[in-house]
């Protein structure tokens, strides 16, 4: 079963410095309930969604999510290698439109 924590921004944001809180926030909460239930994260899955004007409207398209994921070599429970894991990828996300939403999801266990 998949895990996840996310978070509006309002206002939406043009940087990845706020984002990156939160990333951070949610793996706080994630990694307890990983280790909670002796388990550790394979693989990661961040979901923007950009304020770009989809879904502002009723009968509109929905709103514009970009996922992508983060694959670790070895299965882990520890928050700071997972967040530099996060913020490496963060890093190299152009953004075509502000940040309005994020959500950070672990897609894949294993054993602790």
């Amino acid at each position: 079963m998949p895990r996840a924590a996310s978070a509006d921004l309002v206002p939406s944001v043009a940087t990845m410095e706020p984002v990156l809180f939160l990333v951070r926030a949610a793996l706080d909460r994630l990694v307890l309930t990983l280790v909670a239930d002796g388990r550790a994260a394979a693989t990661l899955a961040i979901t923007l969604t950009l304020d770009d004007a989809r879904g502002a409207f009723p009968g509109a398209a929905p709103a514009h999510t970009i996922t992508r994921e983060v694959r670790l070599a070895h299965p882990m429970a520890r928050i700071v290698p997972l967040f530099e894991r996060c913020r490496a990828l963060l890093d190299r996300w152009p953004l075509s439109a502000p940040v309005c939403g994020v959500t950070v999801a672990v897609t894949a266990t294993a054993p602790l």
